[in-house]
């Protein structure tokens, strides 16, 4: 191999392996954002029954809330 073909081979190998690297940036950030939205559901979940048991105390002490 001349001078060029090997740089090329080295370029191409740094390529492969940046971009194994980004595909894994992805996946970690995919799972990231499904983590986020689960605990932002279960969140949004515990203020409505809080809600909702608020509201249930206020009737039962004759107020609303």
């Amino acid at each position: 191999m001349n001078e060029l073909q090997e740089e090329r081979a080295d370029v191409r190998e740094k390529l492969a392996a940046a971009e194994r690297k980004l595909a894994d940036a992805y996946a970690e950030l995919a799972a990231g954002h499904g983590q986020v939205a689960a605990l932002q559901r279960e969140v949004d979940e515990l203020r409505a029954d809080n809600a909702r048991l608020n509201r249930r105390i206020g009737e039962l002490e004759g107020t609303t809330t």
